[in-house]
């Protein structure tokens, strides 16, 4: 966990090193998606798992199916491409808080890709299609309707 932690480069702050001990077992994928302010229910909802079989998951408690999170793992890279695409000045004002928590969820990303090569290309292909799937039904969408997957419902500004 440390040497993944120094992948991402920078110091590791108190905080940071305190809650080393709650990953442990956990994804990194889901505090990307915390950073994110996507929450256990909206997971569960793009998943169409309960939102307990999510909170085990985030804590570490029970093992994620791989193909779910190949699925996560392409979530998260979506919401940051997203992000980078509004070409917001103030994201990248050093000390800001959302500069912060852009930075924390590139890392939470890069951790759980090095962690995605070791599942199974069936896993992985699942995963992908599964996001093909909801993210061309994002698309379609007329309705106006939000859900968590538009960018603004998970930004916090």
């Amino acid at each position: 966990m440390f040497g993944e932690k120094y992948a991402c480069g920078g110091t590791m702050t108190a905080h940071e090193r305190t809650d080393l001990s709650s990953l442990v077992g956990a994804q990194p994928v889901f505090r990307g998606l915390e950073e994110a302010t996507v929450s256990a229910r909206e997971i569960a909802a793009m998943l169409d798992v309960a939102p307990s079989a999510v909170s085990k998951w985030r804590q570490g408690r029970a093992k994620v199916p791989p193909a779910e999170l190949a699925f996560l793992t392409l979530v998260l890279a979506d919401w940051l491409d997203e992000i980078e695409r509004q070409e917001r000045p103030s994201f990248g004002r050093g000390g800001s808080a959302m500069a912060l928590r852009l930075e924390a969820a590139r890392c939470a990303l890069r951790l759980q890709e090095a962690r995605n090569a070791s599942l199974s290309p069936a896993a992985l292909s699942e995963g992908a299609e599964t996001f093909r799937a909801r993210w061309s039904a994002r698309v379609e969408r007329r309705d106006g309707a939000r859900s968590s997957w538009d960018l603004e419902f998970v930004m916090v500004t």
